[in-house]
């Protein structure tokens, strides 16, 4: 566990994760305005020797977590844990979906909650090795239907981009920002003293990811890291999760607000 690091100081607001309410309750928050619903999608794969294979999926509950907090009209729902891994499966503990699984169940997910009366749906993925099927699923449902319901699509890593402490040149696999959200979300999951720096693009500039994505992490990283978690901090992980999450949620209202003048224009 890391030192200096208060558990209570690190923990997010859970009030609104529908897994720990009644439906009772999710009925009266539905009743009281809150229609949208957050979908994390992550997944179970390796992130090095010093952060557990749940990563992705522990992001993608806090993010969903701050994020419907953040929006006050919003809840969050279960995240869907596996996603689509195989590039990580040479690291024991890693389950994979296929991108056709991991599709049907988004699917599943977006009609259940479609059905109940949700308004609004917002697909955050928190693995980047999801987003194109979570793109394309999205698309697949504007095409059948696009008054069914809005549906936004963020891809977390898409949205750090402008940030100045991401830097894709290094890596964005279990990386200094990766190991600092942990850090600030759940210090008592990162193992420091067995954090090491892993593969970066900086060493070896004429491989990129696509070449990890095709024949595997171990094929670049033998430690599973692309990046240097060494260099992370709590402070790092809070700075940046604040400003990721007030950028998440200006998307999430541009979105409904161009869906609300597009139908206003069709009526």
């Amino acid at each position: 566990m890391t030192k200096g690091l208060r558990k209570e100081e690190n923990m997010f607001d859970k009030s609104c994760l529908m897994e720990n309410m009644s439906w009772v309750e999710i009925d009266k928050a539905m009743k009281a305005g809150k229609k949208t619903v957050v979908i994390g999608v992550g997944a179970i794969e390796q992130h090095g020797p010093g952060l557990p294979i749940c990563v992705d999926d522990a992001l993608a509950v806090a993010v969903s977590c701050e994020v419907a907090a953040a929006l006050g009209d919003a809840l969050a729902a279960p995240s869907i844990r596996p996603g689509y891994s195989p590039h990580h499966m040479c690291f024991p503990g890693t389950v994979t979906l296929s991108h056709e699984t991991l599709s049907m169940v988004m699917r599943d997910y977006i009609n259940s909650y479609a059905a109940q009366g949700f308004e609004t749906i917002v697909v955050i993925c928190t693995h980047g090795g999801n987003a194109s099927t979570a793109m394309l699923t999205c698309q697949d449902f504007y095409k059948e239907d696009f008054t069914l319901i809005p549906i936004c699509h963020i891809d977390l890593y898409g949205s750090c981009d402008g940030f100045p402490y991401f830097s894709k040149e290094e890596g964005a696999h279990a990386n200094e920002l990766e190991t600092s959200w942990m850090m600030h979300w759940y210090p008592e999951l990162v193992k420091t003293e067995a954090t090491e720096r892993g593969y970066t693009t900086v060493d070896l500039p004429v491989i990129d990811d696509s070449i990890a994505m095709m024949h595997g992490i171990d094929f670049v990283s033998p430690n599973g890291c692309v990046g240097d978690p060494t260099k992370a901090t709590a402070d790092l992980g809070k700075r940046s999760a604040d400003e990721m999450i007030e950028g998440i949620c200006k998307e999430i209202r541009a979105y409904q607000k161009l869906i609300k003048e597009y139908k206003e224009k069709k009526e």
